[in-house]
């Protein structure tokens, strides 16, 4: 995951702005393929899902389908979209 994570501590900045320092950050899903998902469409969708869970989770985290214990399959995610 190194790409991954090295985008997640770019975007880890403070901004100064008049009114005192914005902190900026971001969450980042990660799907694999073809180990996640079988097409373009599955690997995106699975990616924004897991992005959606970091965000539910605290924000400003990286979050991987091999860290969903069980998780869900891309023909799964398919299904219930």
């Amino acid at each position: 995951m190194g790409v991954a994570e090295r985008i997640l501590e770019k975007l880890r900045i403070k901004v100064p702005t008049p009114n005192g320092a914005i902190h900026v950050g971001c969450t980042v899903g990660v799907a694999i393929y073809p180990a996640e998902a079988s097409d373009s469409e599955a690997l995106i969708t699975l990616a924004d899902r897991l992005m959606y869970i970091g965000k539910k989770s605290g924000r400003n985290r990286l979050v991987t389908a091999g860290a969903l214990e069980p998780g869900p399959t891309s023909d799964d995610l398919r299904r219930t979209a």
